[in-house]
């Protein structure tokens, strides 16, 4: 079996102490719909490139000080 990010359409990485998102993390997983990083430790929003279908995106229970102006264009 060969894993391509490309094919990813869910993906959960909640409890995992993440601190930060880099905005070019996601980027070649174009098919992403749902993404929940719940209750980490991210502090800083960026835009998630390449996630233009994302329609679910959990962030409940971080640290969220500051979203980036255009996060979610």
């Amino acid at each position: 079996i060969i894993f391509s990010p490309f094919n990813l359409v869910e993906l959960n990485l909640n409890y995992n102490n993440l601190k930060s998102i880099n905005s070019s993390t996601f980027e070649t997983c174009s098919n992403l719909i749902k993404l929940d990083l719940s209750f980490n430790q991210i502090e800083e929003l960026n835009r998630l490139n390449g996630c233009e279908k994302l329609e679910e995106f959990y962030l409940k229970s971080n640290k969220i000080r500051k979203i980036e102006s255009k996060c979610f264009e």
